[in-house]
C-alpha cells in the first residue's frame, strides 16, 4: 500500500500532511478532514510538477474542467486489471473574499461613499483578489461547529476595533405612526375628489414628515460603510497570512507513489 494511504487509513486524525506535499507549510482544508483535502503554501505550479514527477513513468495526464481545477490522471494497472484513474485534483488560488463582496466594483463604491480614492480602492481590492484559501476550524463560539478561518478573523478584528453589529434604525414613534396614517387617508380622499393640487400639497407634506428618518438612514448607512472600510483594511495582514494559494485533493489511486 502507498503512503498515501496509509495516511488515507488514518482517517480523522490524520493531521500531518501527506508526503507528496511539503509537510511545514502545509495543512488539511477541514478539521474532520474527511475528504483527504490538503491546503498548501506551495504554488499550483510546483505542487503539479511535484506530482507529475511521483507519479512515475505510467501513462499520465492533466485534464482541467470547467472551474480551471486540475486533475492527475493516471493510467493505473493493478493485477491485471484497472484503467485511467484520478489520482489528485489541485485548485490554484482561491477567491477570497472578493467575489462575495461584489468584486472590484464593491470596492471602488465603498471607497467612494467613504471619502477614499480610486487608488485606495484598487489597493484595497488588489490585497484581497490575491487571498487564498482559508481552512475550516473550529468555532471558538459555537462548540461543535467548524468556520472558515477567514470569518473567524473577521470577527476576531471585530471585537478588537469595538466594531459591533451593524446598526439599526430606530423605532419609529408612535406620533409619528398616527400622522403617517392621517396622511394615508387624506391621499386616498384626495384621489377620490380626484383633488390634484391636494394630492401635490400633501406629498410635499410626506416628503417632509420623512426627512428626518431619511437623513437617520442616512446617517447609519455612513457609520456602517465607514466600519467596513476600516475592517476590511485592518484585516489584510491577518488574512494573506492564513490563506493559502492551493488547495490539493488526493484521491484513491495506488498508482501515485509519494516518498516519504
Amino acid at each position: 500500500m502507498s503512503a498515501v494511504f496509509l495516511l488515507l487509513a488514518r482517517g480523522a486524525a490524520a493531521q500531518e500532511a501527506p508526503p507528496c506535499l511539503t509537510p511545514n507549510n502545509t495543512v488539511p482544508a477541514t478539521v474532520a478532514q474527511y475528504h483527504n483535502e490538503w491546503l498548501t503554501k506551495d504554488g499550483a505550479d510546483v505542487v503539479k510538477g511535484h506530482l507529475w514527477k511521483v507519479a512515475g513513468n505510467s501513462k499520465k495526464h492533466w485534464e482541467r474542467d470547467a472551474e480551471g481545477r486540475d486533475t492527475l490522471v493516471i493510467n493505473c494497472i493493478i493485477q491485471g486489471g484497472g484503467g485511467d484513474m484520478n489520482a489528485a485534483m489541485v485548485e490554484g488560488k482561491g477567491p477570497g473574499i472578493k467575489e462575495a463582496n461584489g468584486g472590484k466594483s464593491f470596492f471602488s463604491n465603498l471607497a467612494s461613499r467613504t471619502g477614499h480614492t480610486q487608488q485606495e480602492a484598487d489597493v484595497l481590492y488588489k490585497k484581497y483578489s490575491t487571498l487564498g484559501y482559508f481552512r475550516s476550524v473550529s468555532d471558538p463560539d459555537n462548540k461543535g461547529q467548524e468556520a472558515s478561518e477567514e470569518v473567524l478573523i473577521l470577527r476576531r478584528i471585530e471585537k478588537r476595533l469595538g466594531i459591533g453589529a451593524s446598526p439599526s434604525i430606530s423605532e419609529k414613534s408612535e406620533g409619528g405612526e398616527q400622522q403617517r396614517a392621517e396622511l394615508k387617508k387624506k391621499i386616498e380622499a384626495a384621489k377620490k375628489r380626484g383633488d390634484m393640487n391636494e394630492l401635490m400639497r400633501l406629498a410635499q407634506e410626506g416628503q417632509k414628515m420623512a426627512a428626518p428618518e431619511i437623513a437617520q438612514t442616512e446617517k447609519f448607512q455612513k457609520k456602517t460603510d465607514q466600519q467596513s472600510w476600516t475592517l476590511l483594511e485592518s484585516a489584510t495582514p491577518e488574512l494573506a497570512e492564513a490563506s493559502y494559494p492551493t488547495r490539493v485533493t488526493f484521491y484513491n489511486c495506488p498508482c501515485l507513489r509519494c516518498k516519504m
